[in-house]
């Protein structure tokens, strides 16, 4: 479970000058959101355990930066692993 707080860029460095005393400077916003991560392990026999672990489990779209430029760079999407392990 992974939560992160809504953040912003706000730096006066990148204000624009629309007239010598007016100064407008962006902010750039990203919400809060939350994160689910889940594994379930089970144990074949002779040695053999299969582990299927599931990262961002309901999909949540997010943002984990924002740029002063407007960009921003998407969080992973869901993914799902398979493994199997062998011991002797």
């Amino acid at each position: 479970l992974t939560y992160q707080g809504a953040f912003a860029l706000n730096n006066s460095a990148l204000a624009t000058p629309l007239a010598p005393t007016t100064v407008v400077t962006p902010v750039f916003h990203s919400a809060d959101y939350l994160t689910h991560r889940a594994f379930l392990s089970y144990t074949v026999g002779n040695g053999l355990t299969a582990q299927l672990n599931v990262q961002n489990f309901t999909n949540e779209k997010y943002y984990t930066g924002i740029r002063n430029n407007g960009w921003a760079t998407p969080g992973e999407a869901r993914s799902v692993r398979l493994t199997l392990f062998y011991s002797m």
